[in-house]
């Protein structure tokens, strides 16, 4: 529709508040609404779940695992027995 308004009436009336509060450009708006919503449920929600898992995971760990967990990236991978693991050997 803004490009239509350009070749019908030059730029500047396209980008004016006349052209984009128009009843046109107001109900297009609003019938983006559901696909937005869309975006918004399936996109945003997972991520914050997957945060507050992670959040709640963290705290549930003893001081000994936090410390153990902070020190993997440092001094490499270990197994549950306390040994390094083979493959980055």
């Amino acid at each position: 529709l803004q490009v239509w308004d350009v070749l019908q009436n030059g730029y500047w009336h396209a980008r004016s508040l006349d052209a984009i509060g128009s009843h046109r450009s107001l109900l297009i708006e609003w019938l983006r609404l559901p696909g937005d919503l869309v975006f918004i449920v399936f996109g945003s929600i997972p991520v914050l779940i997957a945060a507050i898992k992670g959040w709640l995971a963290v705290r549930a760990m003893t001081p000994i695992e936090r410390a153990q967990a902070g020190r993997v990236g440092a001094t490499g991978s270990r197994s549950q027995t306390g040994e390094p693991d083979r493959h980055l050997a």
